[in-house]
Parts: C-alpha cells; structure tokens; sequence
C-alpha cells in the first residue's frame, strides 16, 4: 500500500472496478469463467455445436472451410521458393480429408472433388514408371480413379509466366514432357491453370473440364461433410480458434458495426479471411454477452470497457492532476482510450508515460506500439525524455540486439 496522500496505484483492471462500483452504487460481480479459461473454452464449444444445428450457420461453417480456411496467397508475390515453401510450413495447408497439399490452389481443387463426391488421390504414382537416373518417378497432382484420369494444377499465368522463383524454361519444358507422356500411353489428363484462380473462375473451368471427360457428380451431403471435418479434429479446432477470437473482440471492446472493427478488418493482410471468421464469431459473442448480462456478470475486459463508457459519458468526474502509466509500450486501444478520457475529463491533468516501444512484445494480447511511437498524435504537446543508457549488460550484447530489433521501421530509431 501506499501511504503518501492523494496518491493512488492501480492495475487497470482495479481502476476500472472501482470506477464501476462509483457510478453503479454496488462492487460489480466477476463471471467465473472469467478467471476459467478452461471453463470459457469448454461453454464456447458449447454454443459453436448448437449454432451447428442451424441449416445456414451449418453453411457458413463449410464454406469457411472450403474456402477461407487458410490465407489466400498467391504464390507469384513471393520472391524466393524458400519464402512460398516457409509459408506452407507455417499454415500447414490441409484438405477437408486432412491431406497436407504444397499450394492453396490445389488445396481448393482437392476440396471441390470431395464436395462433388469426385473420388481422388493426391499425388498418385503416373501408372507408367518414368524413373530414370536424374528424375523420381512422375506423381501427377491427382489421380481419378473411378475414370482413369490425372489432373495437373499448372502454375502459370495468361501469359504463361511463372513464380519469381520458378524457372520458366525448365517449368513449360517438364509441362511440355508430361503432357507428351500422357500423349504416348494414352492415359488422359485435364489441366487446371494457376490464373483461374486468380480469375475466380477456378471451379466453374474445372466443372467444364470435368463435363468433357463425363464424369459424374454425386455431391456429398452437408452432414456428411461436417462429420469428416469432426473426424480429423477441424471442428475442435475451430471452436478454440472462436474461443480466442473471442477474447480478442472483447479486449478490443469492439461492437456490432464499430467502426473501429471495420479499420481492422481493412488493415488485415487477409480481410476476406477475417469476415468470414467474423460470421461465424458474432453468434458466439451475442451467446458470450447475453449471458453476462443475464447472470447480472462482468468479466475483465468489461472493467476496461464499461468504465470508458462512463467517463466518456461523464458519469464519473476524475479528481487527479497527474496521471502516470508504466510499460506504456504494452498498451492496448481500449486502455489509452481510458487514459484519455480521464486526463481529459479532469482540467489541467498532466500526463507522464515510461514505456520502451523495443521491449513491446504483447501485440498479440492487443497492445499497439503506435501509442508510443505516435504518442503526441495521440495524447497532444510531448516532451519526451530519452533514457539511453542500460546497465543490465554490456555494448557487444546491446549493439546485437538494437540492429536487430531497428530491422522493424516502425520502431523508434
């Protein structure tokens, strides 16, 4: 405790409690869950499996799957082979079966047979052996079996370049033999293009392609389709990725149609991806709020949000003339939102912030280094004190780490 009078120390949990209990007349009640991540994990599956009973959430959670399950990528942005093949590593690209594919593209092919009830096989062994002293045996990307033909997805665009780090002689002469060695058993192939994607027209030129050939559809049912998904453990994934996304949108104390939410979403790498995360996330935040407000709860994030509200309302007039924040670099949107309102709210309230924009490691819990290194932007008139000097080491260890952590533009040179 601290004795010295009129001076206050808080977490910014504590402080927006008390700010609560002020303008309510009453402590506000904790959910448990709110201290339970186990428990808040185990009620969000929950929900998701009862939304899965409805017909068109049901649709919304198959087409997430089929088609914004993984970034969106096109493999001619990146410049190296390494950086495409870090990418499928990192994302672990996988078939609604739960095959591991090397592209997005031939991710969505794979997905559409299996839709269509299209029997396939990935990578299947050319049924003509082709291994001589240079080359491994020919595996086409896919395989029909019920009609005895091979798909190959060619990565080419209309003008028939490919990837940066494709040789495109090399890749148009082994485009160029395959298609002689199909040519010369006999054995049909149908070709899918890496523009067709591109175009949006992938699926409907592959239904085409498909027509030629006859092949018959019979497409698998929605509860078919989800049971795989159950099988391989999707869905179980899903639920927790939903779970955390949760806790996310209430971090940021987003609301239905926030404009704030839509700058996010238009600032994502991958705001397709994200809406369609969004669809099925807005029930599970509707359930998650009705039942606080049911059970009369409040959870952590509620204490930052509900107290913003008040004071930007002014329902609660802060008393303090100085305001200082420590590890200013961990701040999150919603608590410089309440900082703001409270020096605002108070005339003549000086603010005094100590962070270090290079020791920010929290941007996944919702901190945004843009309140330090855009701090006057922010806050108004700043001096600004630099403290350049550490002694928990020595030059050879600093000077290793500053040139690599100035490797981010974004941080304070």
């Amino acid at each position: 405790s601290i004795d010295i009078e009129g001076l206050e120390s808080s977490t910014f949990h504590k402080l927006g409690k008390e700010i609560i209990a002020k303008v309510e007349g009453v402590q506000p009640s904790i959910s448990p869950m709110a201290e339970d991540a186990q428990a808040l994990k185990q009620q969000v599956n929950q929900w998701f499996e009862a939304h899965l009973l409805d017909n068109a959430y049901k649709k919304t959670v198959l087409n997430y799957f089929s088609q914004y399950l993984y970034p969106q990528t096109n493999p001619f942005d990146f410049k190296t082979e390494g950086a495409y093949l870090q990418y499928i590593s990192d994302n672990e690209i996988r078939t609604l079966k739960g095959e591991q594919v090397k592209g997005w593209g031939e991710c969505l092919i794979a997905n559409h047979l299996f839709k269509l009830g299209v029997e396939y096989v990935y990578e299947a062994r050319y049924q003509h052996d082709t291994r001589d002293i240079n080359f491994r045996q020919y595996q086409p990307d896919f395989y029909l079996p019920d009609y005895d033909i091979y798909l190959e997805h060619v990565g080419i665009d209309r003008e028939g370049n490919t990837a940066p780090y494709v040789d495109r002689e090399l890749y148009h002469a082994g485009l160029k033999w395959k298609r002689k060695l199909h040519e010369k058993h006999g054995t049909r192939l149908l070709e899918t293009f890496h523009y067709q994607l591109t175009e949006g027209c992938l699926f409907s030129e592959l239904e085409k392609a498909l027509a030629t050939f006859e092949v018959e559809y019979n497409p698998l049912p929605e509860g078919a389709l989800l049971a795989t998904l159950v099988e391989f453990g999707a869905i179980s994934q899903l639920a927790d990725l939903l779970g955390n996304l949760l806790k996310r949108y209430r971090s940021n104390c987003f609301k239905r149609e926030d404009e704030r939410l839509e700058a996010c979403i238009d600032r994502a790498d991958e705001s397709n991806q994200m809406r369609a995360a969004l669809l099925l996330l807005m029930p599970i935040v509707e359930d998650y709020e009705s039942y606080l407000a049911k059970n009369n709860w409040i959870d952590f994030d509620d204490m930052i949000g509900k107290a913003l509200t008040y004071v930007e309302a002014g329902r609660f007039k802060p008393v303090w003339q100085y305001i200082m924040v420590d590890e200013f670099q961990d701040i999150s949107e919603p608590r410089a939102r309440l900082i703001k309102a409270l020096q605002q709210a108070s005339p003549g309230c000086s603010l005094f912030c100590v962070g270090d924009d290079w020791q920010a490691i929290f941007r996944f819990a919702g901190s945004d280094i843009r309140y330090i290194t855009k701090f006057e932007q922010h806050f108004g008139a700043t001096a600004m004190t630099t403290l350049d000097k550490t002694f928990r080491f020595n030059n050879s260890i600093c000077d290793v780490a500053s040139n690599f952590v100035l490797k981010n533009k974004e941080q304070v040179q």
